[in-house]
């Protein structure tokens, strides 16, 4: 992420996680 404001980094980066974990469920239930 290109942010200046750290806290955006960081919100980017659990939101990033939690796309990642729901792509794992989702590919886990198929």
């Amino acid at each position: 992420s290109f942010s200046v404001n750290p806290a955006v980094d960081i919100l980017q980066h659990r939101y990033m996680e939690k796309v990642a974990q729901n792509n794992r469920n989702f590919l886990n239930r198929v």
